[in-house]
């Protein structure tokens, strides 16, 4: 990732040449939070519940909750980026609770 951002700021560069410093600030800001949001979703994104038992324990009744497919959810970043994410959704069996686990 530290390539990618080298290589979008001397693109930047290229195309605003007389760029204060403040600029040049606000320009690596902005390329920041784009990798930093895709390095969220990717890291949101990788598996944390198991292949066999989930392991996930419903809020409202305390059944184990088992897995009820892939969903897609977007949220927003605290630096502002909408990041997609898809992830196992859970559903507890006893009660109907669904829920993204965490992780």
């Amino acid at each position: 990732m530290e390539q990618e951002l080298a290589e979008r700021m001397r693109a930047w560069r290229k195309t605003h040449p007389k760029a204060t410093l403040y600029e040049i600030e606000m320009a690596l800001g902005e390329q920041l939070a784009i990798l930093r949001g895709k390095m969220l979703a990717e890291t949101a994104c990788t598996e944390a519940v198991s292949e066999e038992k989930s392991g996930v324990i419903c809020p409202m009744c305390g059944a184990e909750m088992a897995k009820d497919g892939r969903r897609k959810r977007k949220i927003k970043s605290v630096g502002g980026q909408e990041i997609e994410l898809e992830r196992q959704y859970m559903r507890c069996a006893q009660c109907g609770y669904g829920v993204f686990p965490p992780g």
